[in-house]
């Protein structure tokens, strides 16, 4: 909506004609005391209506008399629900005072407001320009150390409420409006290009209660201190410091479509120039940039006041602070991206935002990384910030707002299980909690395992089948922590002697049952060994195991011919047949001397491969292995023995599969 002199000069008359009070320079503002700031009138007019654009100051005189004033006796008040007070004289038609009312009470649902009552010092009156639709904006501004930005004109309504007093007094009249809003009551000529009481807009007319909506945003802050003085751009001016509205203005380096694809850059006075012929953006709490109008010809009072037409169409359901209000456009309602504009001011909202999507979380070392979709604009009321929750056994564990899509927790505890929840918050209060699409994230030193500590543990008891002392779990732990990995660690545990122990119960199982083991069972006898069982029982075991004996007490000799059968695969020559049965006629244990078989050169070379195939791959997957892992395991051993094994295993989905939290 693009303002004109002419029909600025038409208002100017209202103007009274008392000595301005003096301008509060950018350095006083810093000062510890409240300033006083003139305000702007912005004008609005239909695209294409001729006539240079500016913004009109509202110079208060030093007796304080406001530009506003109206002090006959037909001034009225109108006092809508939420927080308006409307000042108008008798001649306001009351089809149009209704209109008004109605884009006020609107205003009054979208904001949350507990400060004093905001009066908009409302006319009727004609403007020059048959385009012209309306002026309007702030009273004044004040600059004050209580306000959250220091050195920043705030509008007096969003002073008043932020400080929750009357600034500039209650009522209407003086200095005691906080908002001025005059509608050209001669639009179209006579009047006629201005759709009123009825619920949307024909085609060939202007509806008043959208105008409105959009005037009052400009009163609730939606203005620039920027001006253009000598074709350069003063920003801030030299005798005026910014607007709150300036402050969140931004250069974006990555643009799409759907809008700034990147963080933004904010913007200072070092570059004001980039306020026209570029892409200005506003920085939004709820992390969605708008793009502001900036057109390279400077438009005073359109130019960065507004949202970009081009970037917000009427389609496009963001367009009600765009410069241009076409006919037959048509709001019930404050839209989505003006709302995220004022709140990011300071005004609080009365509806609580849509929540997040797509929520995802990763876990690392001590360490959550959650990322989120926020919600669009399309979405309802806009957020502020997004509050992550993160939970570990029933309670919170870390909370943290961001206005960004992503946030990292650090210095978690490893090997806990977290459940993470992401809400979006406004002044309103927190949407619904989105989750994770993996709500069980266990942060891990060195995954699979909780800690370094925990890794040699594990693979101790994996390959070795006890627990490394105090001193072999720190060494392995400082190792993983500096240069070493899991599967270097896995390759030295596998070749220490200890092994020697499971190979053992894996000869006897190949020499007695001419098979591989059954999982259980090997792991039964595994953990028997590594709890201090001896071999002796271990094999006297086997030795009157049903499969071996066939139900029965076997004579020695068929003993013997089938410890050589199964265990040497050959028929024993008769002196070594002679040897063992007058061995087992003195009181040789039969499972002593199935030790003795499984243990001699000629078995131990035979099974050296299988043997350190099944020890590590049953110690490390805890299953029989396929045949096709079989033969690759086997090509393995007999290339770098069990530690290459191990190494490989340590290193594979399998063995992270086993042994990753759940």
């Amino acid at each position: 909506m693009r303002p004109n002199w002419q029909a600025i000069f038409a208002v100017a008359a209202l103007v009274s004609t008392g000595l301005a009070s003096a301008p509060v320079s950018a350095s006083s503002a810093q000062d510890d005391t409240s300033q006083r700031l003139p305000g702007v009138l912005i004008l609005d007019t239909l695209p294409g209506t001729p006539g240079r654009s500016a913004t009109e100051t509202i110079q208060p005189d030093t007796a304080g008399r406001s530009a506003l004033l109206r002090s006959d006796a037909s001034e009225k008040l109108t006092s809508p629900a939420g927080g308006f007070t409307l000042c108008h004289d008798a001649s306001v038609p009351a089809a149009v005072l209704a209109d008004v009312l109605t884009a006020l009470q609107e205003w009054s649902e979208t904001l949350a407001m507990s400060g004093p009552t905001i009066a908009i010092d409302f006319g009727w009156i004609p403007l020059t320009g048959n385009g012209s639709l309306g002026v309007a904006g702030p009273s004044e501004f004040i600059v004050d150390p209580r306000l959250p930005l220091p050195g920043t004109g705030y509008p007096i309504a969003l002073a008043n409420e932020l400080l929750g007093t009357d600034e500039n007094g209650p009522g209407c009249g003086a200095a005691n409006s906080e908002m001025a809003l005059y509608l050209n009551s001669t639009a179209g000529g006579d009047g006629s290009l201005w759709n009123i009481g009825d619920d949307s807009a024909i085609d060939n007319q202007v509806d008043l209660s959208t105008v409105v909506l959009h005037e009052v945003g400009h009163g609730l802050g939606v203005v620039s201190a920027a001006q253009l003085v000598n074709d350069r751009i003063e920003w801030p001016r030299t005798s005026t410091p910014i607007y709150v509205y300036d402050h969140y203005f931004g250069e974006c380096s990555s643009e799409s479509v759907v809008g700034c694809d990147s963080e933004l850059t904010p913007l200072n006075s070092a570059n004001s120039n980039s306020l026209r012929g570029t892409r200005l953006w506003f920085r939004n709490l709820s992390g969605q940039a708008l793009e502001l109008h900036a057109p390279t010809e400077w438009s005073g009072g359109s130019s960065v006041s507004h949202l970009d037409e081009v970037r917000y169409p009427a389609s496009s359901g963001f367009s009600l602070m765009t410069p241009y209000l076409r006919r037959g456009e048509t709001f019930g309602s404050v839209d989505p991206a003006l709302q995220s504009l004022v709140q990011t001011l300071g005004w609080r909202l009365s509806s609580v935002p849509a929540p997040p999507s797509n929520v995802s979380a990763t876990a690392g070392n001590g360490r959550i990384d959650i990322s989120f979709q926020r919600p669009t604009l399309a979405s309802g009321a806009p957020a502020t910030a997004y509050r992550v929750t993160l939970s570990a056994n029933g309670s919170i564990v870390r909370s943290a707002d961001t206005g960004a899509g992503v946030l990292g927790f650090e210095g978690l505890t490893n090997g806990v299980a977290h459940q993470v929840q992401v809400a979006a918050i406004n002044s309103a209060g927190s949407s619904a909690a989105a989750i994770a699409s993996n709500n069980r994230l266990i942060p891990l030193e060195l995954p699979p395992f909780a800690t370094a500590e925990g890794a040699a543990r594990q693979l101790y008891r994996d390959l070795l089948g006890l627990d490394p002392s105090a001193a072999e779990s720190a060494a392995i732990a400082s190792r993983l922590r500096s240069t070493s990995s899991l599967a270097a660690e896995a390759s030295t545990v596998a070749a220490d002697a200890r092994l020697e122990r499971r190979l053992q119960v894996v000869r006897l199982y190949l020499g007695f049952f001419e098979r591989d083991p059954d999982p259980a069972g090997l792991q039964y006898w595994f953990d028997e060994v590594g709890r201090g069982v001896s071999l002796d029982v271990v094999a006297s075991s086997f030795a009157i195991a049903s499969e071996f004996q066939q139900g029965q007490t076997v004579p020695a000799s068929d003993f013997i011919d089938a410890a050589y059968g199964r265990i040497l695969d050959r028929s024993p020559d008769e002196v070594g047949k002679a040897y063992w049965l007058t061995q087992l006629a003195r009181g040789l244990d039969r499972g002593q001397m199935l030790i003795l078989f499984s243990e001699s050169a000629e078995h131990v070379a035979k099974t050296r491969v299988p043997a350190n195939v099944l020890a590590i791959s049953f110690g490390m997957l805890a299953r029989p292995l396929t045949t096709t892992e079989s033969a690759d395991f086997a090509s393995v051993v007999s290339g770098s023995g069990a530690p290459g094994l191990a190494r490989q295993l340590a290193a594979s989905a399998d063995y992270d599969l086993r042994h990753r939290p759940r």
